[in-house]
């Protein structure tokens, strides 16, 4: 197997090899001194076959398979053959020839069955790649049958050989039935019906061929009265016995079980240490937990009290202790795991005791198995131990804990164990002869170990007795303890003819009659509920998805279907089935939906709801009954969906005018739907099949599905009011087949889009996880030796992390960002501090934590088609923003002057999540947006003319932060419901906005803080420009069709903009002083040109506005440079004749090749060489605007060089 190769049996088989080699050639000379020269020249052939083995030999240690096949198929197996049938001449013919052909029946009825299986592996898409691996185990078997059957068919005669082949044909039938269950589930759905019918017969013939195979091997040769064999027949190799198997099977899960406890104690030490805060769970979500953490520690409960009961009986029940044990090793990872994401929800100190409680039950446990496996006396210490440990963690974890339930469950059983000890007690009084003494004294102690089991039972599992698992573990060790005492009362029943035994027969049928009424009496409260307060059943909270509400209109419309009596009747057969699968696909939906809100951490409902989703995708899009025997080759074409609908369209306009009343309604509705959809499948739109299909076209035809939504609504509603007729009937059943064709091209559209987004952010997880294991290797302290940068992280690190952050589907984006954003925290730390930089490595391990959470909880938002940013994402966006903020503070000092932004609740501004709710006509809403923008615009310039009054500044960023939201609000209530990329378009300028509002409050802080800091107001009024620009793109996006209104807007608002860039003492291009008086000039005469007073058209005078505007801004700038300039003092005049450094320039430069290096990490080596192209040209790009500065810094340069000389001579 090259998978999975077996080194100790390939060890075994080359020490056999090894041992009889020596042993052929010692009898090879014996053997030719009596044979002839002929026989003699076959049997010399042996030497090239021993130097064949022993290359077949260096070939296994080589591992080179593709050799060792070749020298065996071509040189060693014929080789074999002959020189066999020269020693022991018509050996087995009769019997040989039999046993190839089964084995040729064989190869080809697994080869049948091989075929099948691909066959439904593709046609189950998602569920296929479960049999990838078991199909490729019995292709493995199948091969290795045929190759056992090649190497030892000559010899069929012998045992060693026949016992060979049928071990082959045992492995291959075992393959095949593992096989098979791998494809059951998949065959439960309807549409792989047929297929599991099929594979089924396959499996049946390949199991009846192999019979016949290994009654073949077993058979004896038919007697041949020339040739009788005298040989002593050598007795067949001794199969393991099925206890030898068991307790084979018992030892690996001891194995297992060591490996697991070990892996869950790392899991949870690696978070001891460390304040990794899990999202702010709701409470429903963080009861969700430890419910599942608490049953999973009762089934643990469970599994070990059976373990132990195995070793208090005789015989040791092998079979059961392997169950249990794998079984407790199953559950520990899971346990670790619910653990860490619990223990993230409490305070440091209920955090770490509650932590300590989880690693000492795992250490009861692990003495518990080391009792087992060494020192059984210790047995009953350990368990007792694990009982109290694993008490501990229940208690503090049971949501519905029940004191005096638990005592109620321990008290009956004790009560049964004590009775069960009178009972055996009084039977003492009938040991009068030998047997009779044994045979009570064993079953007397089988009862009393039956209680005993019974109890320690009761002690573990009556915590969570409430859980159904732990009260059916109850019931078994009642059940046993039952059986025993049948068996007991059965071993004195032959007593009671005896009149001096007769009455304490009596005596103990009475006692016996007790314990049963008692167990029967627990059996009886288990079941009903009076013992143990049922836990109530949850509610399933079914969250009202786009994706579950198409579903339910596809449902609806394939119940019309199935009612419509004018379809034939195995066609509305096939619609009720396919309707009744959608039913059941939708609840495994809400259910798997509703687990994934409930724990966003479990990556395992996460994959539960995708599986779910993409089966309710493919039986929706599969399994759908054809119309008129119509091919269904939907999946790679949305362009087929706009022809069946245009094609329905037809059809209903055609009824319509067939109608004795004509519907221009109808018409009108059934003409644009063909108009669109043929514009939509037009080539000159690039609309291609399969694979080409952009992501652009997709939402195109989206669109045009949910516009074609409104209008088939629109005629649905009009055919309701139509009076009943024979033509309402006619176009009703129509309406139905329209409907449900447009609700179908939704679907295929929807589901394409949601799977586009997923790739997308299982790719960002999956760099995430990358991320996370590098952290330890990117934070080693090599080479740093103490010297790392004092300085704080750069605002381009850190908003570049933000924005990436809120586009969180982004892989490349976010991913490079993170690096970036890291990378900066490792130079900015001392990591050879070992507190420094641990304080780094929680830090950033609770980031990728939060991060993978945000995905984790987009990704379930991307499947059920909702809208990305919701309540839930919000939560947790909050918290990645209050990290980054904690971490960009990190080796910095505390600040002492308070904050002029205190009272404002910035994070806001980067939570999707609106408080304000706008409602009215559209043309209001518009209205009032140029307003809400206008005024933000302007608050820019209150901010810059009060940064010296901390007072006023802080209310005025208040005033402008409440602007922002609302503005927020207001854009967003112009979303169009059937429209999505419009939708897209204005989320992304909200977003922009936003986040620019966010800078400039975050630069005026900086600037109240330190005024005279001349790079904190450039930032500042870069920040203001870039809020600007998105203010003037956001009009530019929301208002479509008023554009005289919107420009004339956008020119108050660079006017507004132009006020502030005056106000400022600070550069504002990198113009020397005579080339910015020139270019002002020039900017005057372009205004002079324009003042006209001649009337103009619309388009002119957009034109001629929009002019007005760039040389009025540009103006401004140049008015503002050059006043700066004149400003400076003579020292400074070289600057006003070259002009100054253009930073800007050098920033945008670095901070470009910075995040392109980043991008180049992220990508595979072709991409990276792509890139690398782009940042060959930045870093070309940089050299320039060095070299520029450069030139300008002559002067200073030579100044600074005097002020240091004359620093050395003083």
């Amino acid at each position: 197997d090259n998978n999975n190769p077996d080194y100790v049996t390939a060890g075994e088989s080359l020490d056999t090899i090894s041992e009889v080699t020596p042993r052929v050639l010692r009898n090879t000379n014996t053997f030719l001194a009596g044979k002839d020269s002929l026989t003699a020249e076959n049997v010399a052939d042996l030497h090239d076959l021993l130097r064949d083995v022993q290359e077949i030999c260096s070939s296994v240690q080589q591992q080179d398979s593709a050799k060792i096949n070749d020298l065996l198929t071509k040189n060693a197996i014929p080789k074999l053959g002959k020189l066999y049938y020269v020693v022991h001449p018509k050996a087995g013919t009769v019997k040989l020839g039999k046993v190839e052909a089964l084995a040729g029946h064989a190869n080809a009825a697994a080869s049948k069955l091989l075929t099948d299986v691909f066959q439904l592996a593709a046609a189950a898409r998602c569920g296929g790649a479960r049999l990838q691996q078991p199909a490729a185990g019995t292709a493995d078997a199948n091969r290795a049958l045929l190759t056992a059957q090649q190497l030892t068919g000559p010899y069929i005669l012998e045992p060693e050989a026949q016992s060979t082949l049928i071990s082959a044909a045992d492995a291959l039938s075992s393959s095949a039935h593992s096989l098979a269950a791998a494809w059951s589930p998949i065959i439960q759905e309807a549409q792989h019906e047929s297929a599991g019918k099929k594979l089924a017969k396959d499996l049946e013939e390949l199991d009846e061929v192999l019979e016949n195979f290994r009654r073949a091997c077993r058979e004896p040769e038919p007697e041949n009265i020339v040739h009788k064999s005298v040989r002593k027949p050598v007795p067949p190799p001794r199969k393991p016995s099925d206890e030898e198997v068991r307790v084979k099977q018992y030892s690996a899960a001891l194995e297992k079980i060591t490996t697991g406890l070990r892996a869950a104690e790392e899991d949870v030490k690696s978070v001891y240490e460390l304040s990794l805060d899990a999202p702010n769970m709701h409470k429903d979500q963080v009861t969700g937990v430890k419910k599942a953490l608490e049953k999973k520690i009762a089934l643990g409960n469970a599994a070990t009290s059976s373990l132990l009961a195995c070793y208090a009986t005789e015989p040791f029940d092998h079979a059961t202790a392997a169950k249990s044990t794998s079984d407790l090793a199953t559950l520990l990872p899971k346990i670790s795991q619910d653990a860490k994401v619990l223990s993230n929800t409490m305070p440091e100190k209920q955090k770490k005791a509650f932590l300590d409680d989880v690693l000492a039950m795992f250490d009861a446990t692990r003495k518990v198995i080391d009792a087992a496996q060494n020192n059984r006396s210790n047995l009953n210490d350990a368990a007792i131990e694990y009982g109290n440990k694993s008490g501990a963690l229940i208690y503090s974890v049971c949501t519905d804990f029940d004191p005096s339930q638990e005592k109620e469950v321990i008290s009956r059983a004790k009560a049964i164990g004590e009775s069960v000890s009178e009972l055996t007690e009084g039977s003492s009084a009938l040991m009068s002869g030998a047997e009779v003494t044994d045979l009570l004294c064993a079953r007397g102690k089988a009862c009393v170990t039956a209680a005993g089991n019974l109890l320690y039972t009761a002690k573990l599992v009556a915590p969570s007795v409430q859980i159904q698992e732990c009260r059916e573990i109850l019931l078994t060790k009642s059940a046993a303890l039952n059986d025993q005492l049948r068996a007991f009362s059965d071993s004195w029943r032959p007593l009671a003819k005896d009149p001096k035994h007769k009455a304490v027969v009596g005596a103990l049928d009475a006692k016996t009659k007790k314990v049963q009424g008692l167990l029967e009496e627990l059996k009886q409260d288990l079941d009903s509920g009076k013992l143990v307060k049922m836990r109530p059943s949850e509610l399933l909270v079914v969250e009202d998805t786009p994706l579950r509400r198409l579903t339910v209109a596809l449902i609806d419309s394939a119940m019309k279907k199935s009612s419509n009596s004018s379809l034939p009747a195995d066609q509305r057969r096939a619609y009720s089935e396919y309707g009744r699968s959608l039913s059941a696909a939708i609840e495994r939906l809400d259910r798997d939906n509703a687990l994934c809100k409930k724990e966003p951490h479990s990556l395992d409902k996460r994959r539960e709801l995708e599986a779910s989703v993409q089966s309710l995708q493919v039986l929706a899009l599969q399994s759908r009954p054809s119309l008129g025997g119509r091919q269904q080759e939907y999946i790679v074409d949305l362009t087929e969906y706009v022809k069946e609908l245009s094609q329905e369209a037809e059809t209903m306009a055609s009824t319509a005018a067939r109608c004795d009343t004509k519907h221009k309604e109808i018409d009108k509705s059934c003409q644009e739907i063909t108009e669109e959809a043929e514009r939509i499948m037009s080539p000159s739109n690039h609309h291609a099949r399969g694979d080409d299909t952009t992501v652009d076209d997709i939402h195109e035809v989206d669109k045009f599905a949910r516009a074609t939504d409104v209008r088939v609504k629109r005629i649905a509603s009009h055919i309701d009011q139509l009076p009943d007729s024979k033509d309402k009937i006619l176009l009703d059943s129509q309406s139905v087949n329209l409907e449900d064709s447009c609700h179908m091209l939704r679907f295929a559209s929807q589901s394409a889009i949601a799977t586009a987004q997923s790739a997308s952010l299982d790719e960002t997880l999956l760099s995430l996880a990358e991320l996370e294991n590098k952290l330890d290797d990117m934070l080693a302290a090599r080479g740093q030796h103490g010297s790392y940068v004092h300085e704080s992280i750069p605002w381009s690190v850190r908003s570049s992390l933000l924005q990436a952050t809120r586009s969180i589907s982004s892989q490349p984006q976010l991913c490079s960002a993170l690096t970036q954003y890291i990378q900066a925290q490792r130079t900015r730390t001392d990591l050879t501090d070992p507190d420094a930089k641990k304080r780094l490595q929680e830090h950033l391990r609770k980031l990728t934590y939060l991060l993978r959470i945000l995905t984790v909880e987009t990704s379930r938002r991307v499947a059920t088609w909702q809208e990305l940013d919701g309540p839930e994402v919000a939560a947790v966006m909050e918290q990645v923003v209050k990290e980054i903020d904690l971490g960009c503070s990190l080796n910095q000092p505390k600040k002492v002057q308070s904050s002029v932004l205190q009272n404002i609740d910035m994070n806001r501004l980067l939570l999707s999540c609106d408080v304000i709710k706008i409602e009215g006509d559209r043309k209001d809403v518009e209205d009032k947006l140029h307003q809400t923008a206008s005024k933000l615009s302007s608050m820019l310039s209150t901010v810059t003319s009060s940064l010296s009054q901390p007072s006023s500044v802080a209310r005025s960023l208040s005033v402008v932060a409440n602007t922002a939201n609302e503005l927020a609000a207001v854009a967003r209530a112009l979303k169009r419901p059937d429209d999505p990329v419009y939708n897209s378009k204005i989320e992304d300028s909200v977003k922009d906005v936003t986040f620019q509002t966010y800078s400039v409050l975050k630069a005026s802080e900086l600037v109240c803080q330190e005024p005279n800091h001349p790079a904190y107001r450039r930032r500042l009024l870069d920040a203001c420009r870039a809020l600007n620009d998105a203010l003037n793109n956001m009009c530019r996006t929301t208002s479509l069709d008023r554009k005289s209104q919107r420009e004339c807007s956008e020119l108050a608002r660079n006017l507004q903009f132009n006020q502030t860039l005056l106000q400022s003492a600070q550069p504002t291009c990198a113009l020397p002083y005579t080339e910015c008086v020139d270019a002002l000039a020039t900017q005057q005469e372009v205004i002079q040109k324009l003042s006209s007073d001649q009337p103009m058209s619309k388009q002119q005078f957009s034109a001629a506005l929009s002019y007005v505007s760039a040389a009025v801004c540009n103006s401004a700038e140049l008015a503002s440079h050059c006043a700066y300039l004149m400003s400076l003092g003579e020292r400074d005049q070289e600057a006003a004749r070259v002009g100054v450094v253009d930073v800007r320039r050098l920033r945008a430069a670095a901070e470009a090749a910075r995040a392109a290096c980043y991008r180049v990490l992220q990508f595979d080596a072709q991409q990276a060489k792509e890139e690398a192209v782009h940042l060959i040209s930045q870093s070309q790009a940089i050299i320039e605007a060095l070299t520029e500065a450069e030139n300008k810094s002559v002067h200073v340069r030579e100044e600074v060089r005097a002020a240091a000389r004359a620093l050395r001579a003083g």
